[in-house]
């Protein structure tokens, strides 16, 4: 739509409709639509010095509608000052638009002329006036429209010695072919004009008798950077400096770095091109397949997409080669008790489990992932959300019913200290993912040797952890019921005066919403960060045979940039800086606290047969 008015028009304003939605577990001003409002319908634009403070539109039925600036999405092009109206993009092909309207006219009539000739008359000598006239109605009916006809004053040349005899014919004029030509000349040079006007002139090749493939190509160039251009004007700069920021101040968000709305043009590369590039990027080693490359290739070309029976068959082929080398060598994905027997009781789930990952991740399993209880800690992860919202349901109710009543009321709103009885059903449930990771951690380290190994607390660190328990559950529920509170002071301030109170069934309604929303955000948030604190701390309790850890994000399915580059598969120890610095869930992480990533830990080769 926006790119449409900037073809006709020289501004486009856009007004910004808000709907209620949920994104990542909880409710959020989403942007439903983005209304157009056509600059005819304006009326007046208010400043304040340089800047744009709102419009005055005419609405049908309604009169002048006030839109503050804030509201809208507008742009403008060659414009300045307090033109507001802007420039259309077409206006230096307006003047060659109009002349090659005036041609194709012209030309048409000159045609019209030329096929058909114009009817000609020739009177006798005795002819009187009714006769005449009679005679002008007959040519005038014969001939076409608009074409005319002529009456000669006499009689036809071979008629002339008699001076008898009425005679008619179509005459066609002489250089008719030589006309229409120089017409067709004259609007093809104002086409092409019009095409130069917006840096068109390679969409005219193969239309003359001038130009190649080469010189189009080359004229291209500049076309599409004339369209860049254009997007960063209408959609970029307008999205991103008006836009972005109004969603952002609707749902009190600050975030460190702002985020950007960018375009990308059409992909006008062949196919033949695109193989030949992604082939010698291979060759290089600058990047290699895997599925994300397979789907988008597939669907570039317009491919079937892959099979997924065919997919999980060689996976497992390969999952099963890659298990039997490892085992050939000693280090194979083995369970162990005390007295050294391997047991593959479990091996089915591992399997499977290992297949289901690397189906969804965008590279292969590594080996040292291989050992890790990945079934497990995706478990752990994925039913926090349903466990928390079970365990802390009864005492989220209460609130809800306490909250709603106030606001019902008329009273003060606010949570307050979280009650009790949230904080201990949260603190069961994070400490159910802190022994989590922490089991997890000792399955990886037995299937690494026969070493079995015991759950032992460091009693130095028994209340640290108890105080970090506390302390995650006690900051979840404080958020908890803050988007309670945010929620039905929200729905108090949209209750204009005079109208009926708020019953409190609705009240109550939206905050129970509000508190699902903020549970399943919660959990989110902290799963992973409380697995990780379980293995990390797991790890410490016996270092003694570590030799160190590796970064892996095998989790993320859907990984950022941060996650991939932290994913290096380099084994440091466990007291190295970078690994001290870096300690997943990863920090940089663009998921907004939902990193998935873990440590992969690996026993010393000289670590004891039992402990």
């Amino acid at each position: 739509e926006a790119g449409r008015v900037a073809g006709r028009l020289g501004a486009g304003l856009f007004e910004i409709i808000f709907k209620l939605t949920e994104w990542r577990g909880r409710p959020v001003y989403a942007v439903k639509t983005l209304d157009l409002r056509r600059t005819q319908s304006i009326e007046r634009w208010i400043q304040d010095g340089p800047d744009l403070v709102a419009v005055e539109q005419f609405v049908p039925g309604q009169g002048r509608v006030t839109i503050p600036a804030e509201d809208l999405v507008y742009y403008r092009f060659g414009a300045e000052g307090d033109n507001w109206e802007g420039e259309s993009l077409l206006r230096p092909a307006y003047k060659h638009w109009q002349r090659k309207e005036g041609l194709e006219l012209m030309q048409a009539q000159a045609l019209e002329r030329s096929g058909k000739g114009v009817p000609t008359g020739y009177p006798p000598t005795q002819a009187n006036q009714d006769d005449l006239d009679a005679f002008e109605q007959f040519l005038t009916d014969v001939g076409s429209d608009n074409a005319g006809y002529f009456l000669a004053p006499g009689p036809h040349a071979e008629n002339a010695d008699t001076g008898q005899g009425w005679r008619w014919e179509f005459v066609t004029p002489k250089d008719a072919k030589g006309s229409a030509e120089g017409y067709k000349v004259a609007i093809d040079g104002q086409s092409d004009k019009i095409a130069a006007a917006v840096l068109q002139e390679f969409m005219r090749q193969g239309m003359s008798k001038v130009g190649t493939n080469a010189t189009a190509e080359t004229q291209q160039n500049p076309f599409l950077l004339m369209c860049e251009a254009l997007a960063t004007i209408v959609f970029e700069a307008p999205l991103n400096e008006q836009l972005v920021p109004r969603i952002l101040d609707a749902n009190g968000m600050r975030p460190k770095r702002m985020p950007k709305i960018r375009c990308s043009l059409i992909d006008e590369t062949t196919l033949e091109e695109l193989a030949g590039y992604v082939a010698q990027l291979a060759e290089k080693g600058a990047i290699r397949p895997e599925p994300t490359l397979e789907a988008y290739l597939r669907q570039r070309a317009d491919l079937p997409p892959a099979d997924e029976d065919a997919l999980r068959e060689q996976e497992e082929a390969e999952h099963e080669r890659e298990r039997e080398l490892l085992e050939a060598r000693g280090g194979g994905p083995r369970d162990g008790d005390g007295d050294g027997t391997v047991q593959e009781k479990d091996a089915p789930a591992r399997k499977a489990n290992a297949t289901r990952t690397l189906r969804r991740a965008d590279r292969d399993l590594k080996a040292h992932e291989l050992h890790m209880s990945l079934d497990r800690i995706e478990t752990a992860i994925d039913g926090a959300r349903d466990r928390i919202q079970q365990a802390a349901g009864p005492a989220v109710h209460a609130v809800c019913v306490e909250l709603a009543q106030r606001a019902a009321a008329g009273r003060a709103v606010s949570h307050g200290k979280p009650p009790e009885q949230l904080v201990d059903a949260l603190e069961q449930e994070v400490r159910h993912l802190y022994e989590q990771g922490r089991l997890s951690v000792r399955e990886e380290l037995q299937r690494q040797s026969s070493l079995h190994i015991e759950p032992p607390v460091t009693l130095g660190r028994a209340d640290d952890v108890a105080r970090f328990l506390r302390d995650v559950a006690v900051t979840a529920a404080t958020n908890i019921a803050a988007a309670i509170v945010s929620e039905l002071l929200r729905l108090r301030a949209r209750q204009r005066p005079g109208e009926p109170a708020v019953d409190v069934a609705v009240y109550q309604q939206a905050a129970e919403e509000a508190a699902r929303g903020a549970i399943r955000h919660e959990a989110q948030t902290n799963a992973s960060a409380v697995v990780n604190a379980g293995r990390s701390d797991q790890a410490d309790d016996v270092a003694d045979l570590i030799a160190g850890s590796r970064y892996t994000s095998i989790l993320d399915g859907n990984r950022c940039d941060e996650c991939r580059r932290a994913d290096d598969d380099v084994l440091r120890p466990l007291d190295d800086p970078v690994r001290v610095a870096r300690k997943p869930p990863n920090r940089m992480c663009a998921g907004g606290g939902r990193c998935r990533c873990m440590e992969a830990f690996q026993l010393r080769d000289e670590a004891a047969p039992a402990i």
